[in-house]
């Protein structure tokens, strides 16, 4: 399955109840550690690409895995990275940065992202906003 599949995989697992929920999460636990790095490194590079026409789409599939990930203490590294792409000087990748993140932060609890990431976050928001 190509990266799209597995977008649209994600996406529909989204508007699952969380009954429904459950399969795919059990699901992603089982899969091997290098190939949810491999997925999880993939979307972040289509992110910066222009390629992929449907962001929200995309942005979606990250924060449905960030909503497994983080509250499991795992991926951290994604606000860092997508707070980094906020700084890059191409529009197009600030912007589905932003939009990633704001669908990350809507998917989760606040307590799971620590106060320095939220900080980094604002200040790339705000850099944005200032240009």
């Amino acid at each position: 399955m190509g990266i799209e599949g597995f977008v649209n995989r994600v996406i529909r697992w989204c508007f699952y109840s969380i009954k429904d929920r459950i399969p795919f999460i059990n699901k992603w636990k089982e899969v091997e550690d290098a190939c949810k790095v491999s997925i999880k490194n993939n979307l972040l590079s289509a992110l910066t690409s222009q390629l992929f026409d449907d962001i929200s789409t995309l942005a979606s599939a990250v924060a449905a895995i960030a909503k497994i990930e983080l509250p499991n203490g795992k991926w951290r590294e994604v606000i860092e990275i997508l707070s980094n792409d906020c700084g890059i000087n191409l529009e197009y990748i600030q912007l589905n940065a932003v939009i990633t993140l704001s669908y990350i932060f809507n998917e989760i609890k606040p307590e799971i992202i620590n106060e320095n990431q939220i900080e980094m976050v604002l200040e790339k928001y705000i850099q944005i906003l200032n240009k």
